[in-house]
């Protein structure tokens, strides 16, 4: 290891770590890459570049989900922002999110152009449902809260199948 590399927090990997001359507001120091991007404390460009993309994507809804989900699975979360980080039976894994959504017997994934990195995914599967006003005021708005039973069921424009949930 060089006097111009750091250790990165999140990935583990020591990288360029160049002082460009410039310094911030509260005095602090910019540090560089060789790209030019700047370090954000302990955390590589590359990595909070996958940080800021992963928070902007996920929704405060979509959080609580994979949150719930991961506890329920019997994780212990170690980091409540992006990139997620659990443990179970005494090892650490990285939690990384994509979109999917079915078509006939497939699962398709969005197309976000990152690259797999995390050790494991959430997929928030995409789905969409016709429901009239009156039966969305009916429902809570809470990210966990327990499915409420439509009545009459709603009719999907599409199919003409009647949709229960």
């Amino acid at each position: 290891m060089s006097d111009h590399q750091r250790l990165c927090c999140y990935c583990y990997q020591y990288k360029l770590w160049l002082w460009d001359g410039k310094r911030l507001k509260d005095g602090s120091k910019v540090y560089v890459d060789d790209k030019q991007t700047r370090w954000a404390g302990k955390r590589c460009p590359d990595c909070e570049r996958k940080r800021v993309r992963a928070a902007m994507k996920c929704t405060p809804f979509e959080r609580a989900l994979i949150f719930a989900e991961l506890q329920k699975q019997g994780f212990a979360i170690v980091t409540h922002k992006f990139p997620l980080k659990v443990h179970k039976d005494g090892k650490t894994f990285s939690v990384g999110f994509r979109y999917a959504t079915t078509q006939g017997n497939r699962i398709l994934l969005e197309d976000d152009g990152l690259q797999n990195s995390a050790d494991l995914y959430m997929l928030i599967f995409a789905s969409t449902r016709l429901v009239s006003k009156e039966n969305v005021e009916r429902l809570q708005p809470t990210p966990l809260s327990p499915p409420v039973e439509l009545n009459p069921p709603i009719l999907a424009l599409q199919t003409g199948a009647e949709l229960t949930t």
